[in-house]
């Protein structure tokens, strides 16, 4: 079991820290599962918290490639929901 202390830190990283409150609440949430480590988490987290800090006022997320092409790393697969 934590001591006072380490509650103490959690506390003061989990409400300083966005991307460290999303992780910890995602596995609250979804019992023993992680937010991956994906670079979009990192970014998506960096921006909602400038949001938040109101260093910015919106943010928008757009591909960063032509609609005609598929997205990086997917090399075209197509993908099928099961029957």
């Amino acid at each position: 079991m934590a001591n006072r202390g380490d509650k103490a830190l959690l506390t003061s990283i989990l409400s300083t820290d966005y991307e460290s409150f999303c992780r910890r609440a995602f596995e609250t949430l979804n019992g023993a599962g992680r937010l991956s480590n994906d670079p979009y988490v990192k970014v998506v987290c960096r921006d909602v918290a400038k949001v938040a800090q109101g260093e910015v006022k919106r943010v928008t997320a757009k591909p960063s490639w032509p609609r005609s092409a598929s997205p990086p790393g997917t090399s075209g697969i197509t993908r099928r929901n099961p029957s």
